[in-house]
């Protein structure tokens, strides 16, 4: 299954993201390409352990719908988004994007033998659930801004 450990995923998550300018306009949603671009560093930011979220009370974590989540359904548009990943503030372009290609080689560099953080709404996750959920999620901001 695709996930950011695979080096091609990986190789083509990091071209498109090397495609976004910072006009790129979004296809839907409220965020802006800078911050989205801050918005998915985070979630790697959580993935590294560089920044913790509050447990979600939320049915995401459980079985089945964690499975389904994980392994089956698309990243649903509009889905609710946990407060530390919402509403992110961009700063300097060039930076953001660095910061994010950056996160995305640390988290591939990651022990992969040691238990990783848990996740605010899914709970605990393998390694292997993470670099899925991870490349999903960028792929998903990706597709909605086109590229």
């Amino acid at each position: 299954m695709a996930n950011i450990f695979d080096s091609a995923e990986r190789e083509a998550i990091l071209g498109r993201i090397g495609r976004l300018t910072a006009a790129t306009q979004p296809k839907w949603g409220r965020m802006n390409v800078g911050q989205m671009v801050v918005h998915c560093d985070l979630q790697l930011k959580l993935a590294l352990g560089e920044l913790v979220g509050e447990p979600m009370k939320t049915p995401v974590g459980r079985f089945p719908l964690k499975q389904l989540a994980l392994y089956v359904l698309p990243v649903p548009r509009g889905v609710p988004t946990m407060p530390e990943l919402r509403d992110p503030v961009a700063g300097d372009w060039q930076q953001d994007r660095e910061n994010l290609k950056t996160d995305i080689a640390k988290v591939v560099a990651k022990d992969r033998t040691r238990p990783w953080p848990v996740h605010p709404a899914f709970g605990t996750l393998s390694v292997s659930q993470w670099a899925r959920l991870i490349r999903d999620h960028l792929d998903h901001h990706l597709r909605q801004f086109g590229v």
